[in-house]
């Protein structure tokens, strides 16, 4: 049965070669990008449901899906797929981000938002705001 192993920091590299020079070889190694988080998704449906409640209370009909679907729309775009003969167009997957493609996807919702006067609940906890004081975003 194969293990997994995840690294999330450089300082980790040590504790990976370790772990292979314990096995036997063969081994495989998959490199993958590291998707978006948890906490990012869960702060992305916040930040829906606050915008379908804002736009809703000025007189525009949108629910949470309305507005997941209306974001991917303009920030993520389309992409193509076919289906024996057939092209399917469909919305970007938030799922296909990675953690920087997320905190960029949401950046670009947040000031999309201020520009409408929504204003999105940013918790001074919350994994986003950590990422944005990294960049230098946040004071």
């Amino acid at each position: 049965m194969a293990d997994t192993i995840t690294l999330f920091a450089k300082e980790q590299l040590g504790d990976l070669m370790t772990e292979l020079l314990r096995r036997d070889f063969p081994v495989r190694v998959k490199i993958t990008k590291a998707s978006r988080t948890l906490p990012q998704n869960a702060l992305y449906w916040q930040w829906l449901t606050v915008m379908a409640t804002h736009f809703t209370e000025r007189g525009y009909t949108l629910t949470k899906d309305d507005a997941h679907d209306l974001m991917r729309h303009k920030f993520l775009g389309h992409e193509t797929k076919t289906v024996g003969q057939t092209e399917i167009t469909k919305l970007r997957s938030t799922a296909e981000l990675d953690k920087g493609e997320m905190t960029d996807y949401m950046t670009q919702i947040d000031n999309w938002c201020v520009d409408h006067g929504c204003y999105l609940p940013k918790p001074e906890d919350s994994e986003y705001q950590q990422i944005m004081r990294e960049m230098g975003e946040v004071a």
